[in-house]
């Protein structure tokens, strides 16, 4: 059965919640907000009560330090010139890596040929 619009704020709070403590725990930077939670599918009990949540990232994210999509990078900055510009886009002739929703990206420039 689908979940109710209270139900599914109750879902995204608790999922924020869950990953709010164990950032905590590894002494992570903090906070996933419930708005930041969607739910993407909810299966009913013959389908093993299976639940799909994904993250997503808001504009006024960016820079923040936690790559979420649909960030390519977030280095922590809004400065663009060191590989991850302040859309949180991977600048050209740029790699970007390690960033994910508990840290953020490391960027190097790109080897030319």
């Amino acid at each position: 059965a689908d979940m109710d619009y209270q139900a599914r704020q109750d879902f995204r709070s608790s999922i924020a919640g869950a990953i709010n403590s164990i950032l905590e725990l590894n002494e992570d930077p903090c906070c996933v907000f419930a708005e930041n939670v969607t739910v993407t599918n909810v299966c009913d009990s013959s389908s093993r009560n299976c639940l799909n949540y994904m993250l997503l990232s808001l504009p006024e994210d960016c820079g923040d330090g936690i790559k979420l999509d649909p960030e390519e990078c977030d280095d922590g900055n809004l400065e663009g010139g060191d590989g991850c510009g302040a859309t949180c886009m991977v600048e050209e002739g740029w790699e970007c890596v390690g960033g994910n929703r508990f840290t953020f990206d490391k960027c190097s420039e790109m080897a030319v040929d």
